[in-house]
């Protein structure tokens, strides 16, 4: 009984704990979770390392994230080597910072059945995941 006890108790600290990180990260305004969707362009000139640019406003102070590229249907992940990913980030203001990310695209690598592009229109299309993570709250049981 005083086991059952304690471990409920333990229980709801964790949960409080949890809670008053959550809103004393929210409320210093510094743990900004903002993604939002700026710009993308492409140029396949020969030559170009750079094909595909996008650029996405982060909230400041996120260097913890990691991008995923997947096929049309969003579901079948696509890497090394038809996509190599680089990213960079840059201050824009007092709460976000701009993700560029830069794709470079081996077309040569291409499997003959994909999902992503159509030779004949010469349309490439895929999903890009952005997804930021905190180094600074872990709980442990």
């Amino acid at each position: 009984y005083l086991l059952n006890r304690i471990m409920m108790v333990s229980s709801i600290f964790k949960s409080f704990a949890m809670g008053a990180v959550l809103f004393a990260s929210h409320a210093s305004g510094q743990n900004n979770w903002d993604i939002n969707f700026l710009t993308a362009t492409a140029d396949f000139e020969n030559g170009n390392t750079n094909d595909i640019k996008m650029d996405y406003e982060i909230g400041t102070a996120r260097s913890s994230y990691t991008v995923e590229l997947f096929d049309t249907s969003c579901t079948q992940a696509i890497s090394a080597p038809i996509f190599e990913i680089g990213t960079s980030i840059t201050a824009k203001d007092d709460n976000h910072d701009t993700l560029e990310i830069l794709v470079n695209v081996d077309l040569a690598q291409l499997p003959s059945q994909n999902t992503f592009y159509d030779p004949l229109s010469g349309k490439l299309s895929f999903c890009t995941k952005v997804q930021m993570s905190s180094l600074h709250c872990s709980l442990h049981s």
